[in-house]
């Protein structure tokens, strides 16, 4: 069975960011291959590229962090970061996140489900309140 989401996986900058003074940011995410990964001690990957070069284009400088995902999550919740990664669209972020409107990535994930239970599961909904592959 294959699940295909749309992903914005660029960063949320609130509003507030975009003032005349800010010259720098900082864009936290969690390891999240090929998006968001530390190779000899760097953090590298598609959306530090995507990042780096917007931010070249509007003239502030932007360094990276990567924090675990429940450190990241409650610090998006609480308004603590002005940047993050790797986020899908969900009505429960909008309320602290500003989403670019064109999606920068489309993923697709494949769920493997044991023969013993395919009966189980034969449609999305079959799906509703199961933890699927936690990242943790």
């Amino acid at each position: 069975m294959k699940l295909v989401y749309c992903f914005l996986f660029i960063a949320f900058i609130p509003m507030c960011s975009f003032g005349e003074t800010t010259s720098s940011l900082t864009c936290y995410s969690t390891v999240y291959a090929p998006y968001t990964f530390i190779k000899e001690n760097k953090v590298v990957g598609i959306d530090i590229d995507l990042i780096n070069s917007i931010s070249k284009k509007i003239g502030i400088s932007v360094s990276f962090e990567i924090i675990p995902w429940s450190r990241l999550l409650q610090n998006v919740r609480k308004g603590n970061i002005d940047c993050a990664m790797a986020f899908l669209l969900d009505s429960e972020y909008t309320k602290n996140m500003v989403y670019m409107k064109q999606p920068i990535t489309i993923g697709e994930y494949s769920v493997f489900i044991k023969k013993e239970n395919k009966s189980y599961f034969k449609e999305l909904k079959d799906f509703e309140g199961k933890s699927i592959a936690v990242n943790r």
